[in-house]
């Protein structure tokens, strides 16, 4: 009996106890993360937004690089420059869209520009041998030309057939003042029957610039039966004729360009300082002096730009035609 009692009343009193006890409400799911710091006004956590943001990263680039591409197409270099930017402040160091900079200030003339990210871009993958062969050019039109050859060399020991790569080295070359090493990058592509138009022009400038007068009137004879509408060819041939101070000839080439391109252009281009060695004949000088004379309108206004370099660089340059980059096989 007695046991009795006090179990009725233990269990008496945790009734009591649990009737005097607050009870709990309902549970409340966890606020997320941006979302209780908003209301504390702490930063928000950047975790959850951080895998999304990787996530999307790719898709993020591949749009905005594309778009950056139609609008280098229509000439809106500012406003291509302006989405690639836009896309690099959330992520700085974004190498496909630092690449994609680099290359378009390099379109754009803005050298300096280039080097600067194409520099970030080497030390990042030193073995990209495309961004040697970018950093090349760029290094080539800021007059850097040992460098500049360098860059490129190391672009041809990984790639040592591509024919931009060849056909630039010859530019830096012939930029430079080393014909005879430009000579040796054109063989190549000779040998492997790479032989284009360009490469031909750049060949026979390069036996100009040797003084091999003879190959470089055969090569740019060639180049005006298959490019008549060029006028390099025209100027550079004269030039050849000039070089050796036989007037009789230099004027029979002048003539023919005459026809194509206009009096007062060929007026212009003999008064270039690579015709210096005619320019007190007094045939070249009466003949001069008749074209500039004549009114007729003419068809094209073009001069070499490579006069100004230097004694060594004489004759007038083709324009570049780059090749697309090759396929490399990962490393």
């Amino acid at each position: 009996m007695f046991w009795l009692v006090v179990a009725v009343a233990a269990g008496v009193g945790v009734f009591l106890i649990y009737r005097s006890s607050p009870r709990p409400g309902p549970v409340r799911p966890m606020p997320p993360p941006e979302a209780a710091a908003k209301s504390s006004g702490a930063e928000p956590s950047s975790a959850p937004r951080s895998l999304e943001w990787l996530i999307e990263l790719p898709e993020r680039i591949r749009v905005a690089r594309g778009e950056a591409e139609q609008l280098a197409a229509r000439s809106l270099y500012e406003d291509a420059l302006a989405r690639l930017a836009h896309e690099r402040r959330t992520a700085p160091h974004n190498l496909e869209l630092k690449e994609a900079m680099a290359t378009l200030y390099l379109d754009r003339k803005q050298f300096e520009e280039a080097r600067r990210l194409f520099a970030e871009l080497i030390e990042a993958r030193p073995q990209d041998p495309g961004l040697r062969l970018k950093m090349a050019q760029t290094l080539m039109q800021l007059g850097e030309f040992r460098d500049a050859y360098e860059a490129v060399r190391w672009y041809l020991r990984d790639v040592p057939n591509h024919a931009a790569g060849q056909k630039l080295a010859a530019r830096i070359c012939l930029d430079g003042g080393w014909p005879d090493q430009a000579l040796r990058h054109l063989r190549v592509l000779v040998d492997t029957r790479q032989d284009d138009t360009e490469t031909r022009q750049l060949l026979a400038v390069t036996y100009l610039r040797l003084e091999q007068f003879a190959r470089a009137i055969s090569q740019f004879d060639e180049l005006i039966r298959s490019t008549p509408a060029d006028p390099s060819n025209y100027y550079n041939m004269a030039l050849a004729y000039a070089r050796q101070q036989l007037p009789t000839e230099t004027l029979k080439v002048l003539t023919k360009a005459v026809e194509n391109f206009g009096a007062r252009t060929v007026a212009q281009w003999m008064g270039e300082p690579d015709f210096q060695p005619l320019h007190d004949h007094p045939v070249f000088r009466t003949y001069r002096d008749q074209l500039v004379r004549q009114q007729t309108p003419d068809v094209v206004s073009l001069a070499p730009r490579s006069s100004m370099v230097g004694e060594k660089q004489i004759g007038w340059m083709p324009e570049p035609v780059l090749d697309p980059l090759p396929k490399l096989a990962p490393r």
